[in-house]
């Protein structure tokens, strides 16, 4: 279960650094960055993959638990 928590607290980590990459306002090098256009759109998607492993731990997590009182009520 310290594994899946683990998972967890890793997608939280990446979408905490989407979220810095967007707010920051990554440009790419073909914009120019005194247009006050932000281009956040890298720092979105990586802060979308983050909430999506973020989930997939905690999914994990809940099954795991699952199947460990599952387990624990048969004996």
């Amino acid at each position: 279960m310290e594994q899946d928590l683990g998972v967890a607290a890793g997608g939280l980590a990446i979408f905490v650094f989407g979220g810095l990459v967007a707010v920051a306002g990554y440009h790419p090098y073909w914009q120019n960055i005194h247009n006050n256009a932000p281009a956040p759109l890298f720092g979105n998607i990586v802060a979308g993959l983050g909430l999506l492993v973020a989930g997939v731990g905690i999914v994990l997590l809940v099954v795991s638990l699952v199947v460990w009182m599952g387990g624990r009520r048969r004996r």
